[in-house]
């Protein structure tokens, strides 16, 4: 079988499965977070004929394949983008309020800063009430502010760059248009 072959085979019958409702199951366990992501590297060792002992980096970068984690995320940020934009359904839009609709003093970001609802287990923090919301919130202000989903992805896509990159940003004040004290606290919660 040749290589596009196994690529063609992969997207139809594995991909779907890693990407159904990530958005939702994302923040399942880091255990099985690991397992999904060895299905993923063994997929693109078989498609680009490599065997066990090389690297899964490799493999990845040949095909132009990102880790399925910060997939995830970049999927759940423009599903919290398509939610807060009103291009979603109702019954998960008003999930989430923003903080100034709580509170009336004056805060930081409180224009654009979700709630964050206290948590009392394990459990709720694994929701995706809660874990959008935290996702959200530590995504800069200047990529929130997009004007349309399609630049907002774009933003988002070279967020995820720059953090296959962090150690050169740490140094920086300003990375791209982008703070850095803000990329960092968007890559943390990578």
């Amino acid at each position: 079988m040749d290589r596009e072959t196994r690529l063609s085979v992969y997207s139809a019958l594995m991909y779907p499965y890693f990407k159904y409702c990530c958005e939702v199951w994302d923040v399942f366990g880091e255990t099985q977070s690991k397992r999904l992501q060895k299905l993923q590297n063994r997929a693109a060792r078989i498609i680009t004929n490599l065997s066990n002992d090389v690297d899964h980096s490799i493999a990845l970068g040949e095909l132009g394949w990102e880790p399925l984690k910060a997939d995830r995320k970049k999927t759940k940020a423009k599903m919290m983008y398509k939610l807060l934009n009103n291009m979603g359904p109702n019954s998960l839009t008003n999930l989430f309020s923003y903080k100034s609709e709580l509170t009336n003093y004056n805060l930081r970001d409180i224009s654009s800063g979700l709630h964050l609802p206290k948590p009392r287990t394990n459990n709720m923090k694994k929701s995706f009430m809660y874990d959008g919301a935290f996702l959200w919130n530590s995504i800069p202000r200047e990529i929130r502010g997009s004007t349309s989903l399609n630049s907002f992805q774009k933003k988002i896509a070279t967020c995820i760059d720059i953090w296959k990159d962090k150690s050169a940003v740490k140094y920086m004040h300003v990375y791209r248009g982008y703070p850095v004290n803000s990329l960092i606290t968007f890559f943390s919660s990578l």
